[in-house]
């Protein structure tokens, strides 16, 4: 097919305009703003509680006497937080050492004579280093690995503050907020108008006509829109969901988007240009929390559409693989795409790229390489997993080879780089600037246990076979998408074009996910549609042994899909109570049945609407299956995500806020907890309740017997680290409780509900991000000063904010919680320790760049 030659000179003008746009856009100084916090030498007392939102200080510096490591008893010359996880400096005997974990960490020093106590901890390297006279020893601060109590977090936790008499000790925490000059954005709209001024120069009349005949709207589109308004109010959300709506909502306050998941607030290096559109719909509070998946319902039918009208048309599809393409659609969208993390827009992209390689290999026209490269930038940018689109786009190669072969055309081809990897680069850095996104690509990178190795795919797949959060129609999804590869290996029809750009386009996205560096479930949801394109290329034409295996293989994964299926991901709220009885059985004996209809079907009917119909009945049931327990906790428990979209229609629209009622604790609440490795008995009387702490691996049994000796037991589920409140009888009565653990008493005032609380002091709660989407009206404390100190109440298990301080202490206990009783099941939340004084403070601004 013989082109025009293309132009030389433009588009190496665009480049370098492109090129000298990024630099300067990178290079632009941003401000940082850090607090400082300060313990004086003259300071005497207790440690003073200290939260950080980046757990782990940027630097930490401390000074004192050699003296003060005279006493004949250990001293702690410099203290972090609680000795199982701080940092400590201790002095006995004239000697002074480093203690991590509980366990020494460098060597023992010399502390005898006038001198100086010298220590500096430096996040940058995560190292600190004791200066006692003139020696020195440095070690590095790292959690101990101890099995599944591991901490996924790689850098020591501040909890707290303190130092001995003559000590001063003064913590700069990581950078607190961002901001930068308006300015620089002049720079990011020259680069991408460099972009598409090239895609217009490079636009040519194409060398044959290129139609879109598809009809506008079909019975396929409603049945996808159908499901879309299905999993809009039925499926719950993942954990991930309230983590971004987390990130959006502390925008306002922080200049970026914070990483919460990793447990350290520092900067998102992907994702800013996506995640600041979203903050359109995602910041207001008064919107019900299905409603805030809206658009994410729109961006999904609408790629169906896309895909449907710019792909599947051009493919000579029969009724059969078009339905079959949108039964993988709508498990796709319930199992793995209903959620306001990325993977939705990346997913459009997918589409998008692979209907402009379908249009490429037709009609060779050059602009279309600059819309791929485009595509591949901004996707990219907004999520790792945009790898899908860049290596989808890559499968026009073949179809290019000719045109690269004009030895001017390389001039556009590096044009067409240079542009497209400007763009990526400055959509990256959006907020930030090229230091401060290398700064963040470390932590998240080396902080946390969520990257894996680029290329092993193994933990993904492990993940969806063992991990409890992953439902029925999740698994059954992702086994379609493995299983559509394969039918489309052994297609028959390989003859037409388009089936092949199409194809080949989607087997290269599904390798795209190889090259994430971490290996999460949710990512699948990106490449739905190129699991779409692959079904209905594998379903077109199938012959009938082919179709033998497809009914067998449809019928095996979808039994193994509802044995395996758990609970839906809802981080710790406890809500889903997953008991799937019979259901699984029933649920296998139908695909197995559909399995044999199918089968001996094949003598009468064709090969490709036997395989729709069976992947139609096994999909269906997996639906079921995973969305059944569900809707009827929904209607049982108002405090399940259900329940709260159920309580939207009767005007309640803040979520658990609604249906928690808080127990509000007297001004004389607790008795010291008594550690104890077997029975503990107390009287009570009848204003009290028993409160226990949970353990994660057994259960506590609590018996309670009345003064008529009748006996009553309860038994709590393991759970994780937070007092919990057990319901007792009426009327004096002993309990006792089996526990490894503590037990006390607590006195409560009168009940209240939760968003009544709330209104009366909305600016001191702490958010759990896992629960963000199931609390809309609610927003997180502010931390822009980094720290949590405001924060008097968690909405769930505040795992996140200052495990050392605040999950283990006595006077962190649910408060209410709701539809079930406290300890058992429901959603709850948390009353948290007030944090009383506070250590000076100062902000420290710095121009990075």
């Amino acid at each position: 097919m013989q082109q025009p030659n293309p132009p030389v000179l433009g588009p190496a003008v665009l480049a370098l305009v492109a090129l000298v746009s990024c630099l300067a856009f990178v290079t632009g100084s941003v401000t940082v703003t850090r607090s400082e916090f300060t313990w004086p030498a003259d300071r005497v007392g207790e440690a003073m509680p200290l939260v950080l939102s980046a757990q782990s200080p940027d630097t930490l510096s401390a000074q004192g006497p050699c003296g003060a490591a005279a006493s004949q008893e250990p001293v702690d010359l410099l203290s972090t937080g609680d000795s199982g996880a701080a940092l400590t400096v201790r002095g006995q005997g004239g000697s002074v050492w480093m203690v991590y974990s509980g366990t020494q960490i460098g060597q023992v020093l010399s502390a005898d004579g006038p001198c100086t106590v010298d220590v500096q901890y430096d996040r940058a390297s995560n190292t600190a280093v004791l200066t006692a006279g003139g020696a020195s020893t440095s070690a590095s601060v790292v959690p101990p690995f101890l099995g599944y109590a591991a901490a996924p977090y790689r850098q020591f936790t501040v909890t707290s503050l303190s130092a001995a008499p003559g000590f001063g000790a003064v913590l700069t925490s990581q950078p607190t907020t961002f901001s930068s000059s308006p300015w620089r954005l002049v720079w990011l709209l020259v680069g991408l108008a460099a972009l598409a001024g090239l895609a217009l120069l490079l636009r040519r009349a194409p060398a044959q006509g290129y139609r879109i005949d598809a009809p506008r709207w079909t019975a396929t589109d409603t049945l996808v829109g159908l499901v879309g308004l299905l999993g809009l109010v039925v499926v719950p959300p993942r954990f991930d969901d309230g983590w971004v709506l987390t990130t959006v909502r502390q925008y306002s306050d922080l200049g970026f988007f914070s990483n919460y998941y990793s447990i350290d607030a520092v900067a998102q290096p992907q994702g800013f240009w996506w995640t600041w559109i979203e903050r359109l719909w995602l910041t207001p509070l008064g919107t019900p929390g299905f409603l805030l998946r809206l658009p994410t319902v729109l961006i999904l039918v609408g790629t169906w559409w896309l895909i449907r009208r710019h792909v599947l048309s051009r493919l000579e599809l029969d009724g059969a693989a078009m339905w079959a393409a949108a039964t993988v659609a709508c498990l796709g969208l319930l199992g793995l795409q209903i959620t306001i993390r990325p993977e939705p827009v990346v997913a459009l992209l997918l589409a998008a790229a692979i209907s402009v390689v379908v249009r490429y290999a037709s009609t060779r026209e050059p602009y279309l390489l600059v819309m791929l490269a485009g595509l591949s930038a901004f996707s990219l940018a907004a999520h790792q997993t945009g790898w899908v689109v860049v290596t989808a786009s890559a499968a026009c190669l073949p179809w290019a080879w000719e045109w690269l072969r004009n030895s001017r055309a390389w001039v556009s081809a590096l044009a067409i780089l240079v542009t497209s990897s400007s763009a990526l680069v400055m959509l990256l850095m959006l907020g930030s600037n090229a230091q401060l996104w290398w700064r963040s690509y470390r932590s998240f990178s080396a902080d946390t246990t969520t990257y894996q190795s680029l290329l092993d795919e193994g933990d993904r797949l492990a993940a969806l076979g063992t991990r409890f959060e992953s439902p029925a129609v999740t698994i059954f999804a992702v086994a379609v998408l493995i299983l559509s590869v394969v039918g489309f290996l052994v297609r028959t029809e390989r003859s037409d074009v388009a089936g092949r750009a199409a194809g080949w386009a989607a087997v290269a996205a599904l390798g795209g996910l190889f090259l994430t560096s971490s290996k999460l479930v949710d990512h699948y949801g990106a490449v739905v549609p190129a699991a779409v394109v692959l079904a209905a290329l594998a379903v077109r034409g199938m012959a009938r042994t082919v179709a033998v295996g497809a009914v067998i293989a449809l019928a095996g994964i979808g039994v193994a899909a509802f044995f395996a299926g758990g609970v839906w991901a809802l981080g710790l709220d406890r809500v889903t109570d997953f008991d799937p009885g019979v259901w699984p059985v029933v649920a296998g004996l139908l695909a197995l049945a559909a399995a044999v209809w199918g089968l001996l079907s094949l003598r009468t009917r064709s090969a490709g609407s036997v395989v729709r119909s069976v992947l139609g009945v096994v999909g269906c049931s997996a639906v079921v299956l995973a969305l059944a327990p569900v809707v009827v906790e929904g209607v049982q428990q108002p405090g399940s995500w259900f329940g709260q979209q159920l309580g939207v229609m009767q005007g309640r629209t803040c979520g658990l806020m609604d249906v928690v009622v808080m127990d509000e604790a007297g001004p004389t609440t607790f008795d010291a907890p008594d550690v104890n490795e077997g029975l503990l008995s107390f009287e009570v009387t009848p204003d009290s309740s028993v409160w226990t702490r949970g353990t994660l691996f057994s259960p506590i049994t609590v018996q309670t017997e009345s003064q008529e000796g009748a006996v009553t037991s309860q038994t709590l589920p393991p759970s994780f680290d937070i007092w919990a409140k057990v319901q007792l009888p009426q009327g004096p009565a002993t309990v006792r409780t089996s526990q490894v653990g503590s037990a006390f008493v607590v006195a409560t005032v009168p009940e209240s509900p939760a968003s009544t609380v709330a209104s009366v002091s909305r600016n001191s709660w702490w958010v759990e991000p896992g629960l963000a989407l199931q609390v809309p009206c609610m927003q997180s404390v502010s931390i822009k000063d980094g720290t949590l100190a405001a924060a008097q109440y968690s909405v769930g298990r505040p795992g996140w904010a200052g495990s050392g301080l605040i999950a283990n202490s006595p006077e962190a206990y649910e408060a209410g919680c709701a539809g079930g009783e406290q300890g058992a099941r429901g959603a709850c939340v948390v009353a948290l320790p007030t944090s009383g004084e506070t250590l000076p403070s100062a902000v420290e601004r710095e121009s990075v760049g």
